[in-house]
């Protein structure tokens, strides 16, 4: 329903939000004391600054939570909480 009705692909460069992963797998603790999980990014004007986690556990991350940010540490502070 959200892929219909309010998500489309990304539009912030792929450059960005592989940073943004890399940072982030290096905050994580070791493999075997983490539950597995994906991070996507999704452009989603109806959604506006957003993140939030599915139940397959998936991270959907909007661009505009993107571009909002002051910088990457704000964006790995809301995908981490």
């Amino acid at each position: 329903m959200l892929e219909k009705n309010f998500l489309a692909p990304s539009r912030l460069p792929a450059q960005r939000t592989d940073a943004l992963l890399v940072r982030l797998a290096a905050m994580r603790q070791p493999a075997d004391t983490v539950p597995h999980y994906r991070v996507v990014f999704r452009s989603a004007p109806r959604l506006g600054a957003n993140a939030f986690a599915l139940p397959n556990a998936t991270i959907l991350v909007t661009d505009r939570l993107v571009t909002l940010a002051r910088d990457d540490d704000e964006v790995l502070a809301v995908i981490g909480h």
